[in-house]
């Protein structure tokens, strides 16, 4: 009974962040999308296209956690044996440390963006804002992907040290 209830509080945990996160994720995208487009209407010169790239950004962030939340609601926890288990929390974990290595290339392409500008061509306000946001995103959604990795992993070995004694 105690390996049963480990798996059901496994898989609990993990759908449970995980629907957190997609809230969190999905919040940050709405606030950014409504204050981007505000913004942006209201000033001129790179500021403009930084709160311009800010709303684009997150409308791709708010399908991801709609997606996410989504998957998390239609997970049945009661029918993963042990091996599904700790795959599914393994698998979680890994998409974690994968988007957080996108992260990092998605703040070096608004680095490039930004060194672009320099070039003082026709839209070089353009690439400044969109590469300042970029990074912002970018930092943004690696701190999150990061501190939601170390909240999975906090969950897997948990129930690793339950499965193991």
């Amino acid at each position: 009974m105690l390996l049963l209830d480990s798996l059901v509080t496994l898989n609990l945990a993990r759908l449970n962040l995980n629907q957190q996160g997609m809230m969190l994720l999905g919040t940050w995208a709405f606030f950014n999308i409504i204050i981007g487009f505000w913004k942006a209407r209201k000033i001129e010169g790179a500021s403009r296209y930084f709160w311009q790239m800010n709303a684009y950004w997150n409308f791709v962030n708010i399908v991801l956690a709609a997606g996410g939340y989504w998957n998390a609601l239609q997970t049945s926890i009661s029918l993963m044996s042990l091996r599904e288990s700790v795959a599914a929390q393994y698998d979680i974990e890994k998409i974690y440390l994968f988007n957080a290595a996108l992260d990092v290339a998605y703040i070096m392409g608004g680095f490039y963006l930004i060194e672009r500008a320099r070039r003082n061509d026709s839209n070089s306000l353009r690439w400044e804002g969109f590469g300042k946001a970029i990074i912002l995103q970018g930092a943004w959604l690696m701190v999150f992907d990061w501190v939601m990795w170390w909240l999975q992993r906090e969950v897997t070995e948990k129930i690793l040290d339950k499965i193991a004694a």
